[in-house]
């Protein structure tokens, strides 16, 4: 095993600096921002978001001097709040030997060429990995008046915000069958209705800025439906983009959101009471509909990596500000 000196293994890094390290990775460079609005500073931990709804009719004959007004501006007004997260790791430093500097030699990197440079990059990048994981969790499927402090940090849409919604009437719902199944051109059946669904607003956008994101049970039976040319798949098309095969419908990009099975499963028992397998979500909405928020100036930004002799053990630290909120109801339809 090479010897490494423990002094290269220390790294702090706070403010905007900590920013550009860890957290544009996540914010600004990650698969995230193809499906959220990220607003990368939000001063004071609040910031609006508005929405403009269409104007209808406002347009009179023009029959001499005066203001008349027949139309209303209707400006829609929410709020994104960040909260100051924190995440913590320890290893043992055997364990970190065996786990972090095998992943370098299997990066084709020579024994030689270790150094504590190599070593901060690989920890840097499964640090990020794990804070996008855990934001598609808090996103999607969020609780802030749960004690489990996994997923306490902001509400989820399909938690707490979509059920809400959808009981006010505000965001249209297709009933998925979630618990059952989907057979041959059910998926097709399934996203037609949801599109179906949607209202004027969502509807007058084009298809490039639209989105729909579904779990891995529907995707797959989509893709069986266009193989298998099922009745209605003329409206959907499979592409194969560097190597990763992307389906369509009308335009619309859908996207297999492959934890949201076994998340669902886990959080999402008080919406879909029984159903253990075979979660039939769908969402469509408009690609700067949901918003990831954060302040990538703030002084409580931290990226930190230590060797503690005592313990023997190697430490890690990160801290940062982060909220999650949607922009309107109605740019959203789903099924579950």
């Amino acid at each position: 095993m090479p010897r490494v000196d423990m002094s290269q293994l220390a790294v702090n890094f706070t403010g905007v600096q900590a920013s550009e390290i860890f957290l544009d990775p996540i914010f600004i460079g990650s698969p995230l921002s193809e499906f959220f609005q990220i607003m990368p500073n939000i001063k004071n931990g609040k910031k609006k978001m508005l929405f403009a709804g269409a104007i209808d009719n406002i347009l009179r004959q023009r029959t001499g001097c005066g203001f008349c007004p027949v139309g209303d501006l209707k400006i829609n007004e929410r709020c994104i709040t960040t909260t100051d997260v924190k995440g913590e790791t320890a290893q043992c430093w055997d364990e970190f030997q065996d786990t972090i500097l095998l992943e370098a030699l299997n990066s084709g990197i020579r024994k030689a060429d270790l150094s504590g440079t190599i070593l901060q990059n690989i920890l840097l990048t499964r640090l990020q990995q794990g804070v996008e994981r855990q934001l598609n969790l808090l996103a999607f499927f969020g609780d802030k008046a749960t004690a489990n402090e996994e997923q306490n940090i902001v509400d989820g849409l399909w938690t707490v915000y979509l059920p809400q919604l959808v009981t006010q009437g505000l965001t249209p719902r297709v009933n998925s069958l979630s618990g059952t199944a989907l057979g041959a051109g059910n998926a097709i059946q399934l996203l037609d209705d949801v599109v179906d669904s949607t209202g004027n607003e969502l509807d007058t956008f084009d298809a490039s800025d639209k989105v729909i994101l579904v779990t891995r049970a529907v995707w797959r039976q989509l893709q069986k439906d266009i193989r298998d040319g099922a009745d209605g798949s003329t409206a959907f098309s499979s592409e194969v983009q560097d190597s990763k095969t992307m389906l369509f419908f009308d335009g619309i990009e859908v996207v297999k959101m492959s934890r949201w099975e076994g998340l669902a499963a886990q959080y999402m028992t008080n919406v879909l009471p029984g159903v253990t397998s075979n979660f039939n979500l769908v969402l469509l909405t408009h690609r700067r509909n949901l918003v990831l928020g954060t302040n990538m100036e703030a002084d409580i930004n931290t990226f930190e990596t230590w060797y503690e002799r005592k313990e023997e053990e190697y430490l890690t630290r990160t801290a940062f500000m982060l909220g999650f909120n949607y922009v309107h109801p109605s740019l959203m339809a789903v099924a579950y």
